[in-house]
């Protein structure tokens, strides 16, 4: 809207119309003097050889002119002198002998273009040609230039109308075949882009600037050049829109498969949680050391991801349901390595003592540590101090740890505090006296 608005302001200006209809005249102009001077030319010539023929029929008066010469006939001599300035052309006749001495003459000159001719008046005296005098015919070239101006006048009046016509017809013409179609199409132009789009004060340039001084088709590749850029504009917002719906496209769907992943994660969590430390418990003699050596192997890449350093200790004989007890172990030691600290090799022991009827086993980390006010909240269900994007998990670990070992006949806790790391304690019953010992690690 903004370059129609442009356009229509500037008016309807019929630019290259006032410039052709200046050539036009110009070239028809410049043709007609050509022709003209031709024309006249050729005329002028015409008209100087009639002149020509004209004088040199002067020399039919002759014979009797020299005839009243020689008899010094003065009213023949001015008679013919007379009838020579009657001649077309003619403005003076003059006769002069030749000692000089006598001489007749008849008309005036009053033309500055002249041209004169002598004729020699002979005569045979005692057998030999003699010249007695000399006629001097001065003729006007007036005539001839005043009819080539009258000419050359009319030439140019009629060429000048023809030529104002025809121009006025081309203007006329241009202006309704080529300037409002030129000024249509400029102004249509802009419906190439949506409204919507140029709406947007970005995708207006006005560096492009409105060609004050151009023409209809300066106007119009101006517009071409702006809406070209308009649409580059365009493309690209369209572009990066592109991009930006890809990645949001992309952010959803990691998302979903994320939520998926927390989503079968907790199911199978609350399966666990279900059947931990219940009724039917499959309790068997059980060495903890191997079951503990099995949790390592199964973590053996985090571990080495995290280059962790792992200390067990000799650990005892139990009995007790040995896929629940591995899934005790494995939670906490998983745990332990994964709020480790930053930049920090991670440390995690495991231990047991024997107190009075029950072994006492610690896991302990050098991890980020846990607020003494939270450390019954983390053994709640679904209980987390850290968002999922930087620790991952459903917040049920510790709550199935708990049912497992309280369904046991055990207690679990801990010791922590933020940025000392992390001491978790659990009991078990004793075994047997038969099967009170201790593993080697």
């Amino acid at each position: 809207m903004m370059m129609m608005m442009m356009l229509r302001k500037k008016g309807r200006e019929n630019k290259i119309g006032r410039r052709m209809i200046v050539l036009i005249v110009a070239f028809s102009s410049f043709l007609a003097l050509l022709a003209t001077a031709y024309q006249l030319s050729g005329d002028y010539r015409q008209q100087r050889a009639d002149m020509d023929v004209l004088l040199e029929d002067v020399e039919i008066f002759l014979p009797p002119i020299i005839s009243s010469v020689w008899s010094f006939d003065e009213a023949q001599i001015g008679l013919a002198l007379n009838s020579l300035t009657r001649l077309p052309h003619v403005e003076r006749a003059t006769i002069t002998t030749s000692d000089g001495r006598s001489t007749w003459s008849s008309g005036d000159v009053a033309s500055k273009r002249q041209i004169t001719r002598e004729y020699a008046l002979n005569r045979e005296i005692r057998g030999e040609i003699r010249r007695i005098a000399t006629l001097e015919v001065t003729a006007s070239l007036d005539g001839i230039y005043g009819r080539l101006l009258t000419q050359a006048i009319t030439i140019l009046i009629s060429n000048a109308v023809k030529t104002f016509l025809v121009a006025a017809f081309m203007y006329v013409i241009f202006s309704r075949l080529v300037t409002r179609r030129v000024e249509e199409l400029a102004r249509n132009v802009s419906t190439l882009v949506p409204e919507s789009l140029l709406s947007q004060a970005s995708l207006y340039d006005e560096k492009l600037g409105f060609p004050e001084n151009g023409d209809e088709i300066d106007r119009l590749r101006w517009a071409y050049d702006n809406i070209a850029r308009q649409l580059n504009l365009a493309v690209q917002d369209l572009h990066d829109r592109h991009t930006e719906l890809e990645h949001e496209v992309f952010e959803r769907k990691r998302a979903e498969a994320d939520l998926q992943k927390g989503m079968s994660n907790l199911i199978r969590d609350l399966l666990e949680y279900s059947r931990a430390g219940g009724h039917d418990l499959a309790l068997a003699p059980l060495d903890c050391a191997p079951l503990v050596e099995s949790v390592v192997s199964s973590l053996r890449p985090v571990i080495e991801d995290k280059q962790a350093e792992l200390r067990i200790s000799p650990l005892p004989r139990l009995v007790a349901d040995e896929a629940q007890l591995h899934q005790v172990f494995h939670n906490l030691i998983s745990n332990a390595l994964k709020y480790s600290t930053a930049n920090t090799i991670p440390v995690v022991e495991v231990k047991a003592e024997r107190l009075d009827k029950e072994w006492r086993f610690e896991i302990a980390d050098n991890g980020i540590g846990i607020d003494p006010q939270y450390h019954d909240y983390v053994f709640e269900v679904f209980r987390r101090l850290h968002s999922g994007n930087a620790y991952p998990g459903t917040g049920i670990g510790l709550a199935i740890c708990k049912r497992i070992i309280e369904s046991h006949g055990g207690h679990l806790w801990l010791r922590s505090s933020v940025g000392q790391g992390s001491s978790f304690f659990f009991t078990l019953p004793d075994a047997d006296p038969a099967q009170q010992s201790l593993a080697a690690d």
